[in-house]
């Protein structure tokens, strides 16, 4: 049987979450705290708003925005904030425990030895199941954030894009069965370090890394040396699953990469994962820790590669032209300002005259999330408006048409080519 047909007996839904929104402002505001001229390390403060965007699917299969003013309260788990990097995973973290419709403050603390950037972004438990999982939706900062001083940088603004079913249009989700026979899995979760307190979530996660499908949490209790708790998690007959555990060891109420994770194991520091369900299995112990997060310390990949100019060069177009390559959460249509592309990016890298004049190509490289799907363009400004994609302005997109570009858990290469400037006669 499919991990398909597991959804039924867990009631847990895919659909269009998983959407990632991006802030309209890509200048964040320094504060000098009188630390010019200091070498590292450097204590930094990342603030800003982040809010959840709610859209609904039409009859059509379009978006739909939803008008806050027609719900009572917040209808998703919590928002976690986070500074991260490729090396490090997150460096630094802060959770909105209740969030609002409007928005809420975040501050992030991050502690670098040497100047370098950061990827801001947020993710919200959608699910409301404790977890941050592969399906619940993440918002970017649409640039890296440089940090090279003790200061606080503010006005980081992040939106999340967040699917809701407000008319319970499409059936409310799980339930069923669909064929599937449930089966118990159980066993004891254990802290094999020192424990200080915090839950544990104990999870089925596919092995395609897709998931959680089912959440059962846990209070362990100390023993000394470690901690243990009793679970029981329900699965699917003549299914196959990875069974892991996470401790919420920083204490925030929700599980994040930046928890402690652990497998189920067949010995002792021996991942016996996967696990195929025949029957009602009892005694499967999970070792905490043991191995990371399912869903990557740092849950982006780059697209990377080369802009050109179609049989000329950068300099042939007017002067003050400036080029801009977006990774968009929707296909662009008509003309845009600089502030409706960030409001729709993923990430934005753009380049004035000064920089592109005396150049044949550009290397471009956005920070994306993975698992998703992107828009790629790249465009000019040819008459210096503020305003791109009109009828005579050039453009590229990654395959020629909509730009629609899938996002795996790999690096991309895509170069773009850019057509002349044929300004009206």
């Amino acid at each position: 049987m499919s991990i398909l047909l597991a959804l039924a007996i867990v009631g847990c839904i895919k659909d269009e979450a998983g959407e990632t929104g991006n802030s309209t402002d890509t200048n964040p505001i320094g504060v000098d705290t009188g630390s010019e001229g200091e070498s590292g390390p450097y204590s930094a403060v990342l603030t800003g708003v982040v809010k959840v965007e709610l859209y609904d699917i039409d009859a059509d299969g379009e978006r739909v925005e939803i008008d806050e003013a027609t719900l009572s309260s917040f209808p998703f788990g919590k928002v976690w904030v986070t500074a991260s990097n490729p090396e490090d995973g997150s460096i630094g973290s802060d959770t909105i425990k209740t969030p609002t419709l409007g928005g809420d403050t975040y501050s992030v603390d991050v502690e670098l030895d040497e100047a370098g950037s950061v990827t801001l972004y947020a993710q919200l438990d959608r699910y409301v199941d404790g977890v941050l999982g592969s399906n619940d939706p993440i918002g970017t900062y649409p640039s890296s954030v440089t940090i090279s001083a003790s200061e606080t940088l503010s006005s980081l603004n992040i939106t999340i894009d967040a699917y809701f079913d407000i008319d319970g249009s499409d059936g409310g989700g799980g339930g069923g069965g669909g064929g599937c026979t449930s089966a118990a899995i159980s066993g004891d979760a254990l802290i094999t370090r020192s424990y200080g307190g915090g839950d544990v979530a104990v999870m089925l996660m596919g092995t395609d890394g897709e998931g959680p499908w089912n959440v059962d949490w846990v209070n362990p209790t100390s023993s000394g040396s470690g901690a243990s708790a009793a679970y029981s998690i329900n699965s699917c007959l003549n299914s196959e699953y990875d069974l892991i555990g996470a401790w919420d060891s920083d204490g925030d109420d929700l599980i994040t990469p930046a928890d402690t994770w652990g497998s189920y194991i067949e010995a002792t520091d021996v991942d016996g994962n996967p696990v195929s369900v025949g029957s009602d299995q009892s005694g499967m112990d999970i070792q905490i820790p043991l191995g990371g997060s399912p869903f990557g310390a740092f849950p982006f990949v780059s697209i990377a590669g080369e802009i050109s100019v179609r049989d000329a060069a950068f300099g042939d177009y007017p002067e003050n032209s400036s080029v801009h390559v977006a990774a968009l959460k929707y296909r662009p249509n008509g003309d845009l300002s600089m502030e409706e592309l960030k409001e729709l990016a993923y990430g934005v890298q753009s380049y004035d005259w000064d920089e592109i004049n005396a150049e044949s190509v550009l290397p471009y490289n956005l920070t994306v999330p993975a698992g998703t799907i992107v828009y790629l363009w790249a465009f000019v400004d040819a008459d210096d408006d503020g305003m791109i994609n009109g009828p005579k302005e050039p453009v590229a997109s990654a395959d020629g048409s909509s730009g629609k570009l899938p996002t795996g858990s790999a690096d991309i290469t895509q170069n773009l080519e850019l057509g002349a400037y044929t300004p009206d006669e």
